[in-house]
């Protein structure tokens, strides 16, 4: 999943949450207009509202988290079997 990253240098100084006055509200927006329509896509498949938005959350989310991961440590295995039970879980029928 993560195999086309190469510029690790300098994407793990770009990781870092610098300047939340200024980029705060930007990126809250960000994630919102990502997680509003997935969610609601959870809801319209029947699951309820605060489930959907936290499976929405998770995600949208997790990917980056899993990103930085595998920019980090460089555990290719790990990471891709890590984003492959995100996705199955994502994708799974409830119930």
């Amino acid at each position: 999943m993560f195999d086309d990253v190469r510029d690790t240098a300098g994407l793990r100084q770009g990781l870092a949450v610098t300047g939340p006055q200024q980029y705060g509200a930007s990126a809250s927006s960000t994630v919102e207009a990502m997680i509003g329509p997935i969610t609601a896509a959870y809801v319209r498949l029947g699951h309820p509202p605060e489930q959907a938005r936290a499976a929405a959350t998770l995600l949208v989310s997790g990917p980056c988290g899993l990103g930085q991961d595998h920019l980090v440590t460089r555990d290719v295995a790990r990471t891709d079997a890590a984003a492959d039970r995100l996705i199955g879980g994502a994708t799974a029928a409830s119930g």
